[in-house]
């Protein structure tokens, strides 16, 4: 494990490039959008969604938002976002969290599934909270692990845990379509790539970096809720 609140460094934007169709079916089936419409500040002119992806929660948003900025580093999920959730008052960025301007402010940054992507974390929330207005909030789901070990054979066995509920869900179908996406080796070898924190680790360097916040369980990830109070 890397030094707390420094992940390890991956092809992140060549990966998701090479996995952005398969994904993006997945994620328009299986979105915590309501987790990040329940938590919504007060004001709502401008909202940023950092590692957006191919803007599914940035559609969600669009529709409480008067305007909402989307950044990824992976061009094949932007070019799905265009193409599928290219709303009026959404912008689409390729950019890496780390570039983001800090001149720009926003009354609400979200992220999903992306900080242990992110080499500095504490680093980079630091530079959030001076993109944040009064009053403005910060929400991130992440993945983590409750154990300080690594269960890799945990992505061979969920597809098929998964597969019976999914059936009864969404349909035959559709759950065989994400079967195999989660069996494919693209993805594969993205998840064997990740690089979490252990739960203790998550709630140190978040606790630390954003005093006053909240961390939780939301399913099988972990939130963290920071409201600015100046």
């Amino acid at each position: 494990m890397a030094k707390k609140g420094y992940i390890k460094a991956d092809d992140t934007g060549g990966q998701f490039d090479r996995v952005a169709v398969g994904y993006d079916f997945m994620e328009s089936l299986f979105h915590n959008n309501d987790f990040f419409l329940s938590w919504m500040p007060r004001n709502r002119n401008r909202a940023l969604d950092i590692g957006c992806g191919s803007g599914i929660m940035a559609s969600a948003l669009a529709g409480s938002f008067v305007e909402v900025v989307g950044v990824d580093i992976s061009q094949a999920m932007l070019d799905i976002a265009k193409r599928l959730r290219n709303l009026p008052n959404i912008r689409y960025l390729k950019l890496d969290a780390v570039e983001l301007p800090e001149g720009e402010k926003y009354d609400y940054i979200v992220s999903r599934t992306t900080f242990h992507h992110i080499d500095d974390i504490p680093s980079l929330l630091r530079r959030l909270q001076k993109m944040l207005n009064p009053e403005g909030r910060i929400v991130i789901l992440d993945c983590a692990w409750k154990e300080n070990v690594r269960h890799q054979a945990w992505y061979r066995v969920f597809p098929f845990m998964e597969a019976l509920k999914n059936a009864f869900r969404i349909g035959l179908s559709a759950t065989w379509k994400v079967f195999r996406f989660r069996l494919s080796k693209p993805w594969l070898d993205h998840l064997a790539s990740d690089r979490y924190m252990t739960a203790d680790e998550f709630r140190e360097v978040y606790s630390c970096a954003l005093p006053g916040c909240q961390i939780g369980w939301h399913e099988c990830f972990m939130y963290v809720v920071w409201d600015n109070p100046s």
